[in-house]
């Protein structure tokens, strides 16, 4: 896709970066890897596949000197199967949480 046929509101950055997330109500945490983010949503990859309209709790820690931790609410928006147990998941983050 071409960045004239690109409508988001925000430019997604790659992102390669080890996330957690959890499903609410669970106190299960799941491995991902964040592919790129936005101001308003993230991709990931994950061996679950997660429904559309899921909310999870999602943490990302970066090694990075100058970047803060991310702590967020979101809901699942797509879900694609890549591959046999691999997924890629889009979500919208619909609130950030303290620390």
């Amino acid at each position: 896709m071409s960045e004239q046929d690109d409508k988001r509101a925000f430019p997604r950055n790659i992102a390669d970066i080890a996330i957690t997330y959890k499903h609410i109500g669970s106190t299960k945490i799941n491995e991902a890897s964040c592919i790129n983010l936005s101001a308003t949503g993230l991709l990931f990859r994950t061996h679950e596949a997660i429904a559309v309209g899921t909310a999870l709790s999602i943490n990302i820690q970066s090694d990075a000197p100058l970047a803060l931790p991310l702590h967020a609410l979101v809901e699942t928006k797509r879900l694609n199967k890549i591959a046999d147990n691999q997924y890629e998941v889009a979500v919208a983050i619909e609130g950030l949480k303290g620390v």
